[in-house]
């Protein structure tokens, strides 16, 4: 998929947004390319039960006040979706940050996540503290996202009268 003969380069030469292609095998691309076809579902996932809850009465109401589609679906789709939205964000943030093998396998150091830091602080350069330190970090924000998160979805549920 990331190779020069037979990836995705050659969609986007074929489409015109590139002149040659290319081969992304290691590097800032492949690592971005790889972490969107992994989270991608996931951040589906967590969309779906809100969209397909989503009652068609409003975004009708918006379109025969005149609204466009892209205009009923940016002042009224997305502000009734947008605690859904942030959380998705705050989710696949976390699992991002936390990405230990596609960043080690794509990417170099420059493409390295922050799991792939703590792994190189503790193993290769055999410095502990450091590496602790940096793992604690992690894990308080890890921790005040996700408390964002769980306070999110009970102002969703209050909001829905669940």
């Amino acid at each position: 998929m990331l190779s020069k003969p037979a990836g995705i380069s050659n969609l986007f030469v074929l489409l015109g947004f590139m002149e040659k292609s290319t081969s992304w095998a290691r590097g800032y691309w492949s690592v971005l390319i790889a972490l969107t076809w992994f989270n991608l579902p996931l951040a589906v996932l967590i969309q779906y039960p809100n969209c397909s809850r989503l009652d068609r009465e409003i975004t009708e109401a918006a379109m025969t006040l005149g609204a466009s589609p892209v205009r009923t679906f940016f002042t009224v789709v997305v502000p009734i979706l947008q605690p859904t939205i942030l959380t998705a964000f705050i989710i696949l943030f976390v699992f991002t940050m936390g990405a230990f093998v596609t960043p080690t396998w794509l990417g170099g150091p420059e493409q390295w996540m922050y799991a792939v830091l703590i792994g190189d602080e503790a193993l290769q350069r055999a410095n502990q503290p450091f590496a602790s330190a940096l793992a604690m970090f992690y894990l308080v924000i890890t921790t005040i996202l996700v408390l964002i998160t769980v306070w999110l979805g009970r102002k969703t549920h209050r909001n829905l009268g669940v």
